[in-house]
């Protein structure tokens, strides 16, 4: 996956993060998990949709989100990006 904050959009902290889940709550998308680039992902997709329109990264220490990387405004990465839905985790 590209590298650099300037790529993505990233949230940290309690506040942030909750602000962040309660946006994608108003909205009508499936989630899946699976790999991309070797690591764990959510992949995420518009009703019907086949493939993820993009996919969110988080980074966790023991059962807390510490960094959530989303790259919803980097539209061009899934053509460049294989995800496995369902992948061995």
């Amino acid at each position: 996956m590209p590298p650099g904050p300037r790529l993505q959009s990233q949230r940290r902290g309690r506040k942030q993060v909750a602000q962040y889940f309660g946006n994608y709550a108003r909205e009508d998308l499936r989630v899946a998990v699976g790999r991309a680039e070797g690591r764990d992902v959510l992949g995420v997709y518009r009703p019907g949709g086949l493939t993820p329109e993009y996919i969110i990264a988080l980074d966790c220490d023991r059962d807390h989100v510490g960094t959530i990387r989303d790259w919803r405004y980097v539209p061009y990465l899934m053509g460049e990006l294989r995800f496995e839905a369902g992948a061995d985790l």
